[in-house]
């Protein structure tokens, strides 16, 4: 297993939105990166396996080696304190953003104490906080149209050139392939449910095996 396997794999969502920033090639070569690196950790595991699942019955073990290890009861002094932060520890919190792509605006309607209406009354000050999330992922359609002209000299009817990817009446994008094969994939994940509930599109059992363009 090579070093960069063991490494601990951590990648940010600001990360991950420059490399989107970067364009379909940035994004194709991590995918292909965490695949790659999926494949080496399921061999690895298979391997623990299949060393974990002999004994002295099936291979050449000694039967010394057999059955599970008494388990070791730590020295360790049971400590006062309560698990995790302590007081006065410095906590990490993430960063206020300048950047605000939607603002919504809760409303006082009525003084929490006396009932009175301020609904008139002018804002002193805000109170802001901020949720950081994904965009829906929103489905959308491109029509595609060829022009059909008649020749007014020799009458020979001309049809337009379609893109060379656009070869059907009615297909996917190749977006949208490499989501389903990521899916599929990486995640493990049946594409047909996980299109219709993030998309709202019905996909057939075999529309995901179609070929995904890499380019």
């Amino acid at each position: 297993m090579s070093e960069s396997s063991r490494k601990k794999l951590t990648i940010s969502r600001d990360e991950i939105r420059a490399l989107y920033a970067q364009g379909e090639d940035a994004v194709i070569a991590l995918v292909e990166g965490l695949l790659e690196r999926t494949t080496v950790l399921e061999e690895r595991v298979e391997a623990l396996e299949n060393q974990i699942s002999k004994n002295s019955r099936n291979s050449s073990k000694a039967p010394s080696s057999d059955g599970f290890k008494p388990r070791v009861k730590s020295q360790r002094r049971k400590s006062e304190r309560s698990s995790g932060g302590q007081p006065g520890h410095p906590g990490a919190t993430l960063e206020w953003s300048e950047e605000v792509h939607h603002v919504e605006q809760h409303s006082i309607t009525a003084c929490s104490v006396c009932g009175q209406s301020l609904s008139d009354v002018a804002v002193a000050a805000w109170d802001l906080r901020q949720v950081r999330d994904m965009a829906p992922i929103q489905l959308t359609v491109t029509e595609h149209q060829a022009e059909v002209k008649c020749c007014p000299q020799c009458q020979t009817l001309n049809r337009g050139e379609f893109p060379p990817h656009v070869n059907s009446g009615v297909q996917y994008g190749a977006s949208l392939k490499r989501l389903m094969v990521y899916l599929l994939r990486f995640n493990r994940l049946r594409c047909c449910t996980a299109t219709r509930r993030e998309c709202g599109l019905k996909v057939s059992s075999g529309g995901y095996m179609l070929p995904v363009p890499m380019a």
